[in-house]
């Protein structure tokens, strides 16, 4: 028994040396391409890892960090702005973590009936209710808006 977990312990360690490993040479491999990238746009590579460098402090892993370095360079972007730009991207990411309990709840799900006022579905059913434009359509806004200031 000690030696099966002996063992399924010196397999966790390889598994996990073997993907750090292969971590690695992604991470490395990205470098590389971002290099080429750089001298590809009249670059120095030096400003492209001082730019990757950057956005590393602000949250972003090595690999994100130079994946969207690359993705500027391709888009030809001015990479003085990069950080900036992440930084926006953390701002706007939402943060789900208040959408899910700290533990599970796992009572059945209760359906409720849909709220008439909002919509029926008899009523589509039936044909009766009104078939609405685009949503964003100026047109059906505007006949909208002067049919309920009428009202």
């Amino acid at each position: 028994m000690l030696a099966e977990a002996i063992k399924g312990a010196a397999e966790s360690v390889k598994d996990y040396v073997a993907g750090a490993v292969e971590m690695a040479a992604h991470t490395e491999g990205l470098q590389i391409g971002t290099e080429v990238l750089a001298k590809a746009r009249g670059l120095d590579a030096k400003a492209a890892r001082d730019q990757i460098e950057a956005i590393g402090q602000i949250g972003y892993t090595t690999e994100n960090a130079t994946e969207t370095i690359n993705r500027m360079l391709v888009a030809g972007q001015n990479l003085q702005r990069s950080q900036a730009l992440a930084k926006v991207a953390i701002a706007a990411a939402t943060d789900l973590r208040d959408l899910f309990a700290a533990a599970p709840r796992l009572e059945p799900y209760s359906a409720l009936p849909s709220d008439k006022a909002l919509f029926d579905p008899a009523a589509l059913r039936e044909g009766i209710a009104p078939v609405r434009q685009a949503l964003d359509d100026p047109a059906d806004l505007r006949r909208e808006h002067l049919r309920q200031a009428r009202n």
